[in-house]
């Protein structure tokens, strides 16, 4: 028997491959499934989500600190920002930036009535 009927014969008989995952398929998205609790869906946590996001006086700002963040930095000037973003956008976000200011933790006041 050639090479290439053993090679035939053994296809034939040989067991499907698994179904493909939605991962294997490149089907799988790094945006989350859900939003807030009023709906709204969150910033995208990229330079660019959280700079669209923030008011247009604090961009040039954000532009600044991200140029000058290193490698070791610039996850956390992210960070910082993307939840400055968020804040500017609850429609809570000075009260809380004052309870904060006043010394109260930033957990504790953003803890909504009712949540674990």
């Amino acid at each position: 028997m050639s090479h290439l009927a053993r090679t035939r014969r053994l296809l034939d008989h040989a067991e499907p491959p698994p179904a493909r995952s939605a991962l294997d398929a490149g089907m799988v998205s790094a945006q989350p499934v859900h939003g807030h609790h009023d709906g709204r869906q969150p910033i995208p946590r990229t330079q660019d989500g959280v700079a669209e996001a923030v008011p247009p006086v604090q961009r040039m700002e954000f532009y600044r600190e991200m140029g000058e963040a290193d490698d070791t930095t610039i996850g956390g000037v992210l960070k910082r920002w993307w939840l400055r973003a968020e804040l500017y956008r609850d429609p809570e976000g000075d009260r809380i930036h004052a309870v904060v200011q006043a010394g109260t933790s930033a957990s504790a006041v953003l803890r909504r009535p009712g949540a674990q």
